[in-house]
């Protein structure tokens, strides 16, 4: 999963993100869905504790390690000054309270290399939804109501643009994606090779012919986005039962991955800036192309470029982690 919203970032070609972002965020949410515990509806203080800790603190603490970065990525240009990502060139106290409020309040104002946070936050706030529902009722018809409830709220969102607070129409579609994943946890998935090349194809063709995204601006195409984004979730299922029953090198890298998303999410883009840097070099581009985010635009990535920055932005946080574990180990 993770693998697939590094590939979104990375410029890949129109064909290759159309068909990623048909399911790589819904399956984010349907996974965090699927696999909460039913017990939590019950001991609804654990599951906030568990939910605070693994998600609104990480959100807070990065933010402001890299709010503290600022200055230094504007000063080397990683950062316009007074452009894309870098509003000021320097935070005054005041500033830095401002922003400090909006991050602890509001989980607002990521640092711009933490793009992806978003996902924490709208991760975040459907744990903190699906508490509410569950202190007023375990049941899962309580589910399915509320499922058409969030399927409104967005349809309502969507139509007039609406925000309030920390609540946009992407919000309530992360909640129902999360919600499907919980009633879904019934489910035995197998492997299955027929079901996996009906999704795939399934998949290519909508991507190529009509994508949807989560970000789609079209209210009424809400119930096919929903539906295209479950067949490509069960796609990435399936392959991941074929890759896991296999038992390789390939299948442990990717356990070795899921164990470091976080790290990931964290230092991708930071990483990717590597990438730029040697295309800058390579191709003897102006240095001013470091700030282009989250990649450069040109030709040259979206030819072999999206790989190299694929490549590095999974590759460093891991290499990073790795030596963080070596170090921290106790010696024999």
């Amino acid at each position: 999963m993770i693998i697939a919203m590094v590939i979104g970032h990375s410029y890949a070609p129109v064909a290759i993100k159309g068909f990623m972002c048909m399911f790589r965020m819904p399956l984010f949410f349907l996974c965090s869905g699927y696999c909460l515990k039913p017990e939590y509806q019950t001991d609804i203080r654990l599951y906030l504790k568990k939910r605070t800790k693994r998600l609104y603190w990480p959100f807070v603490k990065y933010t402001l390690f890299f709010m503290l970065l600022h200055v230094i990525f504007c000063q080397t240009e990683i950062f316009h000054i007074g452009g894309q990502g870098c509003v000021y060139d320097g935070f005054s106290f005041v500033d830095y309270l401002k922003m400090l409020c909006k991050v602890v309040l509001k989980m607002d104002e990521p640092e711009h290399l933490l793009g992806g946070f978003w996902f924490l936050r709208e991760l975040f706030i459907a744990s903190l939804m699906f508490a509410a529902l569950s202190l007023v009722s375990v049941k899962k018809s309580a589910l399915y109501v509320a499922l058409l409830a969030l399927v409104g709220l967005y349809m309502l969102f969507s139509v007039y643009d609406l925000k309030f607070y920390v609540f946009t129409k992407k919000t309530f579609l992360s909640c129902v994606f999360y919600f499907i994943g919980f009633l879904l946890r019934p489910c035995e998935f197998k492997k299955s090779g027929r079901l996996l090349f009906a999704s795939f194809v399934v998949t290519c063709v909508v991507a190529c012919f009509f994508p949807l995204t989560m970000d789609t601006k079209m209210t009424y195409l809400v119930v096919p986005c929903i539906a295209f984004a479950l067949v490509g979730s069960f796609m990435a299922l399936e392959v991941s039962m074929f890759i896991q029953s296999y038992n390789g090198a390939l299948n442990r890298f990717l356990v070795y991955v899921g164990n470091h998303t976080l790290w990931i999410f964290v230092y991708h883009l930071v990483s990717m800036k590597l990438v730029s840097l040697f295309l800058i070099q390579i191709y003897h581009l102006e240095m001013s192309h470091i700030a282009d985010y989250p990649t450069i635009k040109s030709e040259y990535v979206q030819s072999w470029g999206w790989m190299l920055y694929t490549i590095v932005g999974v590759g460093v946080p891991l290499a990073l982690v790795y030596c963080k574990e070596r170090l921290l180990s106790p010696r024999k």
